[in-house]
């Protein structure tokens, strides 16, 4: 099946790129102006090279492509791209997922650093970056990330501001003001950044608030918690329920800063403050509210010598506080404690904890993140030399953190079949680590047309925590663990024609387990999920080849590239199937009895618990692998058509089944036109069926989106006015890599209007 399925999926991009082959060109070339899809230098490269001169596959989105894509979220933002995707754990907590893989293998950074949030953890932490005032969005795959460290070896998506100003960057300053609503969840947006410059000195101040509903979609039954509720008699029949309104989707985000730098002739040194905070619901069936507060400090430092081996120095470090608490909903919260005072000794202090803080639990996440980048150009060598720093403390308090050594009583739940033992995992309550890389990278022209580039990056991770072993012992614990990493890669480029440019890469990389997997044993009510983590997991290994070819002239531009990654302990949570259990007994009452949950009044059933479906972290031998296509054709002066496809296949084969959570197929095209003051744009996505499952995975159906934008600009004031609508058909959409697709469809049609203006 999974063979059938696969073959399938080619088919259909194999179609799709029929249509379009490498070798069209145009009579009148010359009288086009050149749309190029890769026109850019990368900035999160340190030897800053031209898009043309990576060996592995890049994406820069700024200027009016980013204003025609900004979203709520940098995920959404993004997920249009060939070869990413999103999370989608409802519209808030939303992150990229590149070429199939999310979470500790994707870095999410603010202008080369930490953004010092926790939204690799678990899908239902939201990124702390609200898209309103990003300048550029760049995104790196596969080896081309080895300067970024092991947690970034399945990608790179580098978010740049201008939260430290400076000249060496823009000579240019514009005020920004834009604002927006939209009717599908009755959002509005706003926000702004104000320059000043005197001398040599250069300031900002910047702001913007988001504010969201609970958004609309197209009509969906409502699927309950599969495991059942308190109340329902075994074997009982639900109706069926539909429902118009994704519930408990709502968001607020307030964010600020300021920054400035003083600049010179050999460079610049400035300093940026901002502060994030944000409240949003998560649509489980638990309606869990996630509260974030986050502060951020960033210095920077770069610096052009005068001679010595190195040419310039770039310095950077930020300093992160952060905090964020998930709490049940309203209601929830009342029922779930409501007539527990008495009972329950046992938990007591938990249960105190829990009346005081109002939460589920409460992550606290500080720390530093540092970088220093020393670099050197000759006529045909650039090289790079990188030393990068992290310490950190992360804890989390509360009666229901995952890390809590928590007991899933399975074996005391009729719905089981078989046997799953308990973890023996203590309970981790601070978890310090220091991280030190180091790395170099080097490009070198061997001729006109051939160039090779590579490079090698060690890492060290030193981790202390302080735990506690499990509760029939709860004896203070010291764990201290040492690993390391060793990442390599090693590429070429050669423009084979005038036109034609083909390029290779072959990477080697290593990953080191994080906390979570290792030491997970409890409850993550906000993901309904038991988590268990495996001590004895050793670090991920990874082979991986990339091949491309770009066919770039006057009017016609495509590129066609091509990828395999071979893992060797390859780490995710596996669904073993089971759920969990309960403990603790109670005494039936009347109720009980009409439920037909107790025989007779006074008899000791099973207290009412919320059954969570056990998760357990695994590593098997794994293979991902797929292509991706991009092009566009320039038609007249003003016009143009765009289109991709993309196609990912992730395979277990240690288990010989699908791994977990694998986008489906996709191909799209868009027309676009910018006539004088006008800007219009049409575009539809096809999302393939994505039959390929892990365990516990059902089959996602096929949809698709078509989208429209038409703008109008006063080129006199720098300001555009827009009329956007989303999902112009009103199609039902599943995201087949949400834990909550059933739960959380993609939004209805959205009609959204928007004014941004510079100044």
């Amino acid at each position: 099946l999974n063979l059938s399925q696969n073959y399938m999926n080619t088919k259909h991009i194999l179609l799709f790129l029929s249509f379009l082959p490498f070798g069209i060109t145009s009579a009148d070339t010359n009288q086009l102006p050149i749309y190029n899809l890769d026109d850019y230098v990368v900035q999160s490269s340190p030897l800053s090279l031209d898009s043309s001169e990576i060996t592995q596959s890049s994406t820069v989105i700024e200027g009016t492509a980013l204003d025609e894509l900004r979203s709520d979220t940098i995920a959404q933002t993004l997920s249009e791209q060939p070869g990413i995707s999103q999370t989608f754990y409802g519209p808030n907590a939303t992150r990229p997922i590149i070429r199939g893989l999310d979470g500790f293998r994707v870095s999410v950074l603010e202008n080369g650093l930490s953004a010092f949030d926790l939204s690799a953890t678990s899908n239902d932490h939201a990124v702390c970056i609200n898209p309103l005032l990003v300048d550029r969005i760049e995104v790196l795959r596969g080896s081309s990330t080895l300067i970024y460290g092991s947690n970034s070896i399945g990608g790179v998506v580098n978010v740049f501001d201008k939260s430290i100003p400076n000249l060496l960057e823009s000579a240019d300053f514009k005020n920004e003001f834009t604002t927006g609503y939209s009717s599908v969840n009755e959002g509005s947006r706003s926000g702004g950044i104000i320059y000043h410059q005197a001398g040599d000195f250069v300031f900002q101040i910047n702001g913007s608030t988001l504010s969201t509903k609970d958004y609309d979609a197209p009509k969906f039954e409502v699927h309950h918690d599969q495991h059942g509720h308190e109340g329902e008699e075994e074997g009982e029949e639900e109706e069926e329920e539909f429902a118009t309104t994704v519930e408990n989707s709502q968001s607020d985000i307030q964010t600020y800063g300021f920054g400035g730098s003083y600049n010179h002739d050999k460079g610049f040194v400035g300093l940026s403050v901002a502060d994030y905070n944000s409240s949003y619901g998560v649509p489980n069936h638990e309606k869990s509210v996630v509260s974030i507060e986050r502060k951020k400090t960033s210095i920077q430092s770069v610096y052009d010598f005068d001679s010595g081996y190195f040419d310039s120095m770039n310095f950077q470090l930020t300093y992160g506080d952060y905090a964020h608490e998930e709490a049940p909903g309203e209601e929830e919260g009342h029922d779930e404690h409501e007539g527990e005072e008495e009972g329950h000794d046992e938990h007591e202090g938990e249960e105190e904890g829990h009346d005081e803080h109002g939460h589920h639990a409460k992550f606290l996440y500080e720390g530093i993140d540092s970088k220093l980048i020393l670099s050197k150009e000759t006529d045909t060598t650039t090289s790079a030399f990188s030393i990068s720093f992290t310490d950190y403390d992360m804890k989390i308090d509360g009666e229901e953190s995952y890390l809590a050594a928590m007991d899933h009583n399975a074996a005391n739940n009729s719905e089981n079949q078989g046997i799953l033992l308990d973890s023996t995992n203590p309970r981790i309550n601070n978890d310090s680590a220091k991280r030190y890389g180091f790395g170099f990278m080097q490009q070198k022209d061997l001729s006109e047309n051939l160039s090779i580039n590579g490079g090698l990056r060690y890492e060290t991770l030193s981790r202390d925590y302080d735990a506690v072993t499990r509760a029939d012992n709860l004896v203070d614990i010291d764990i201290d663990r040492d690993d390391s990493t060793l990442n390599g890669a090693i590429g070429f480029v050669m423009k084979n024609t005038d036109t034609i440019t083909l390029s290779g890469n072959l990477h080697y990389s290593e990953r080191i387990p994080e906390t979570s997997e290792l030491f997970s044993s409890g409850a993550h009510h906000a993901t309904e999920s038991f988590e268990m983590g495996n001590q004895d997991l050793e670090n991920e290994e990874s082979v991986g080849v990339e091949f491309a070819i770009s066919n770039k002239q006057a009017d016609f531009n495509q590129k066609l590239s091509v990828y395999f990654n071979k893992y060797s302990n390859f780490i995710f949570q596996s669904d073993t199937g089971f759920v969990t259990g309960t403990d603790e007994f109670e005494a039936a009452t009347q109720d009980d009895v009409d439920d037909g949950r107790a025989t007779f009044v006074g008899e000791m059933i099973p207290h009412a618990f919320e059954e969570l479906a056990i998760r357990q972290y695994k590593g098997v031998e794994a293979e991902i692998y797929g292509l991706e296509y991009a092009f566009d054709y320039q038609l007249s002066s003003g016009a143009f058509i765009r289109g991709f496809a993309d196609s990912i296949t992730g395979k277990n084969k240690t288990d010989n089944i699908a791994l977990p959570r694998i986008p489906p197929y996709r191909f799209g095209i868009g027309y676009y036109l910018d006539a004088d003051q006008y800007k219009f744009s049409l575009n539809a996505i096809h999302h393939g069926k994505q039959d390929a499952l892990a365990n516990g995975e059902s089959v996602t159906d096929a949809y698709t989106i078509l989208n429209a934008r038409l703008g109008y600009s006063l080129k006199e004031a720098n300001s555009e006015v827009y009329f956007r609508i989303n999902n112009i058909t009103d199609e039902l959409g599943f995201v087949h890599t949400s834990f909550l697709k059933e739960v959380a469809p993609i939004p209805g049609r959205s009609i959204e209007i928007g004014l941004n203006i510079q100044f």
